[in-house]
């Protein structure tokens, strides 16, 4: 009979439970579960498990009292002996002469002399123990380190790893950000192959490259990159700023451009457009650092710049549809010239200074050739503000102290030769040389509407205070003179005046206007396009006109109803037939776009603003707490606060003004209304801080700005702050005395 039994019974390294092995020596128990172990220790105890020790007489053998331990490093090819062993209650010693994976087997010797059969190269280890104690070998090769990484390509890494025992895929890598100190996963684990290529993603900065390698016995070894390597996926940002006017067929562009942390620029690249970005063609390049030139004959061209950097990352060929940086005029027989400020039209304050700019070339030029004109009554008449001035590009501008909102301002350039040209302000504006009044006699601040007309409902959060409003205190006005009272508007002389175009959230391309209108073969595109160009200079019938076309030939487009309901709405401020009819005609095309696109928070905006100003309260609710649960912008809160005040919610109202001053904390509208709100409270302390607030974004000589700082004023005379102002002081001096 034969101990065959033994072939399916395996070591383990668990501690001894009969006896202790040698100090250092790992323990090693016959059990029947594990197959392989690991050990990283040259000495070995084997312990015999207590099912050799049977009672005698249990089988044909008697009781055990000596084996032989036999061992093979090639999977039981061969064996060999490693001794006798008597003291079967103590463990088998056996020292790795090398690291191998080392098969043992057992034989046994009874008192009769009976033997256990002899491990032969059929025979399988019954156990089996990897014996390892060296750790592997590892090198970084590659990258070296200070390399640039980015632009779309992917970064080779190499390495070289030796090791014995290594599983299958032994290989991890990982990076760290410059300034941390976490390792974080790259990629792994990996076969030993020796290269990995990495396309970053989601990666950018700099960082640091570790590889690792691993055997099967726990051993680990790292390299890292000797310094740290660049990640930039990220085009730099470029930005053309001028000339617009050329006398010269080669002109050298003002132009930037910022890679921010990245790799830094390395080239400028210019396109050019004929066709007010259409299409799209290049113009030339230079390395960053160089100027960028334009050459070609007279004529418009619409220019657009685009930057490379180091690590090849660009934002590539403009697409059709991109408005251009710089339109720029190149004229080699005529003088040219541009006004810069007042051009928007807008407000200012009679008596003040204000800088006056303007661009201006000529093929011949002259010395003196400038001249300034003003205009009180929307270019009917002009009087000269200054003559035969150097062409610097600015004058500081010292304002008549007059009132009038039809002002335009004219520029004129002669070259030598004695050709002119002239340029004026695209709208009028307005010189406001009233005095501000004290807090009494001034109407209700909580009447007074300061979201009056589309420059202020379609502009996009966090431009606040940018644009000025055609009459912002609307019904409040007439409600005051209908019942004899004087407000702060009515020392204004106002005449009613476009706004300037607003910056609109439009779905679709924003184009300059079109220097001819679009053609009987126009796609929907096309006028589209026209619409929103018509609409922002001020064209609002012919606005009107290419918009219902294009909502006609595109019946399903939410576009031209959504910019049709805006030409309404700018139309009702310009009394356009009647404000009832075109508010009515605003609410339809409105709705007709969120029946055609599906709910948008921009429109429904408008839409509630417009049934605001239609005085219908509760429907302007609804729809405006509909906007802010799509949406998040500043200005759609605090119209929602004007519908609840409107309503007489005021404690709603004050939460969503809050609201809007959470998104948007310099919102000088929903201070404005706080500041009404906790004056008629008697909240004084927290009047105080709106009321300097709204005079903040207004401006203390502006119509809201002067209503602010009265109540501002009497919250701090409520407060016992200061006195009661005297009637004759200057603005400056109340200034003074409020904050």
């Amino acid at each position: 009979m034969t101990f065959r039994w033994l072939a399916c019974i395996v070591l383990s390294i668990v501690a001894a439970a009969a006896a202790s092995p040698a100090p250092g020596a790992a323990t090693v128990e016959i059990v029947s579960e594990v197959a392989v172990q690991t050990s990283t220790e040259k000495e070995l105890a084997l312990v015999l498990p207590q099912s050799f020790f049977r009672p005698q007489g249990q089988t044909g053998f008697s009781e055990p009292y000596i084996v032989e331990l036999h061992y093979t490093r090639d999977g039981g090819a061969s064996w060999d002996s490693a001794g006798f062993y008597k003291h079967l209650d103590k463990p088998i010693e056996f020292t790795a002469e090398v690291e191998a994976r080392y098969g043992f087997f057992v034989t046994l010797v009874d008192r009769n002399g009976n033997i256990d059969a002899m491990p032969t190269s059929d025979d399988a280890p019954q156990v089996t123990v990897l014996v390892d104690w060296s750790a592997p070998k590892v090198k970084l090769l590659a990258p070296e380190g200070g390399e640039v990484v980015g632009g779309g390509a992917a970064l080779a890494i190499g390495w070289a790893a030796e090791d014995s025992f290594f599983p299958a895929e032994p290989i991890t890598i990982e990076y760290m950000r410059h300034g941390e100190d976490e390792w974080r996963p790259l990629a792994g684990p990996l076969e030993n192959t020796g290269r990995y290529d990495w396309m970053p993603v989601g990666v950018s900065g700099r960082i640091t490259l570790r590889v690792t390698a691993e055997d099967e016995a726990g051993h680990s070894t790292s390299d890292v990159c000797a310094s740290p390597i660049l990640v930039d996926t990220t085009p730099p940002e470029a930005n053309l700023v001028g000339p617009r006017l050329a006398a010269e067929g080669e002109v050298v562009l003002d132009c930037s451009a910022d890679d921010g942390d990245g790799s830094g620029v390395e080239q400028l690249m210019l396109w050019v457009t004929l066709d007010n970005g259409a299409t799209w063609v290049p113009a030339g390049s230079n390395p960053a650092g160089e100027a960028l030139k334009f050459t070609a004959t007279s004529g418009d061209y619409g220019l657009y710049i685009t930057a490379v950097d180091r690590a090849g990352n660009t934002t590539g060929q403009p697409p059709s549809g991109t408005a251009p940086d710089i339109n720029l005029s190149i004229d080699t027989e005529m003088p040219q010239v541009r006004l810069d400020a007042l051009s928007p039209g807008g407000s200012i304050r009679g008596g003040a200074e204000t800088l006056v700019r303007w661009e201006a070339v000529a093929p011949k030029p002259s010395v003196r050739p400038v001249s300034i004109f003003l205009s009180p009554d929307d270019g009917h008449s002009w009087e000269l503000v200054a003559a035969d001035l150097e062409n610097t590009g600015s004058y500081m501008w010292d304002v008549p102290r007059i009132n009038s909102g039809r002002c335009r301002l004219k520029i004129t350039m002669r070259d030598a030769s004695g050709k002119l040209s002239e340029a004026e302000s695209k709208l009028p504006f307005a010189v406001d040389s009233t005095r501000p009044t004290s807090a009494i006699g001034v109407a209700p601040p909580d009447a007074l509407e300061p979201l009056g007309d589309l420059a202020i409902v379609m502009r996009p959060m966090g431009t606040s205070g940018e644009k000025e409003v055609e009459d912002p205190q609307g019904e409040a006005r007439a409600t005051a003179e209908a019942n004899g009272e004087r407000t702060v508007a009515a020392d204004v002389a106002h005449v009613p005046e476009p706004t300037p175009a607003p910056e609109e959230p439009w779905t679709g391309p924003r184009e300059e206007p079109f220097a001819q209108p679009p053609g009987p073969d126009a796609t929907f595109e096309d006028l589209l396009k026209a619409g929103f160009a018509a609409y922002r200079a001020g064209q609002l019938n012919l606005a009107k006109e290419y918009l219902s076309t294009a909502a006609d030939m595109a019946t399903g487009d939410p576009r031209p109803h959504e910019a049709l309901g805006r030409v309404y709405a700018k139309m009702a401020g310009f009394n356009y037939t009647s404000k009832k009819e075109a508010f009515e005609a605003a609410i339809y095309e409105f709705e007709k776009a969120l029946e055609l696109g599906g709910e948008n928070a921009d429109v429904l905006n408008d839409l509630g603003w417009i049934l605001m100003k239609s005085k219908r309260y509760e429907d302007a609710e609804k729809t405006l707490r509909r906007a802010t649960e799509i949406g998040d912008k500043a200005m759609y809160w605090s119209n929602l606060g004007s519908a609840l005040k409107h309503m007489g919610e005021t404690a709603q109202a004050a939460e969503a003004f809050e609201q809007a001053l959470v998104i948007e904390p310099d919102m000088k509208e929903a201070h404005f209304f706080l500041g009404s709100l906790c004056s008629d409270a008697g909240d004084w302390e927290e009047a105080r801080e709106h009321w300097k607030r709204a005079v903040d974004g207004y401006g203390p000589g502006e119509r809201l700005g002067k209503v602010a700082l009265a109540g501002l004023q009497k919250a701090r005379e409520a407060l016992g702050e200061v006195s009661p102002a005297p009637d004759d002081i200057t603005l400056r001096e109340r200034m003074d005395r409020v904050r």
